[in-house]
């Protein structure tokens, strides 16, 4: 995957293929209530020994926009981190989630 290195985007998908083989304790980092809430509804993302990987090739342009979405979208969210792979989940299950971004979706396949 080619990413711009100018965006301050978390690379957690590429240290996750690094580290594989490697246990991780439990050790959760300690988060404020108000964090608490506000990624209520998010899922933990899933340890690399138990995911299903899934590969989205972009151009080098379409790779430049993108960062640049995140890092917008990390702002806007008041996000320390965010990366590709945890956008394209949540993304995905608000299609399956919400009616109306999930008709849109059909729409843009199509």
């Amino acid at each position: 995957m080619v990413t711009s290195r100018r965006h301050d985007v978390m690379k957690e998908s590429q240290d996750q293929e690094h580290d594989e083989g490697q246990d991780h304790g439990p050790a959760a980092p300690q988060t404020s209530p108000a964090s608490r809430r506000r990624n209520a509804s998010r899922r933990a993302v899933p340890r690399a020994a138990d995911a299903v990987a899934l590969t989205v090739r972009l151009d080098l342009q379409e790779s430049d926009e993108t960062d640049a979405f995140l890092l917008e979208l990390r702002r806007e969210a008041g996000l320390r981190r965010l990366d590709k792979a945890e956008a394209v989940r949540e993304l995905l299950r608000l299609a399956r989630e919400h009616e109306p971004a999930r008709k849109a979706l059909i729409r843009r396949l199509r």
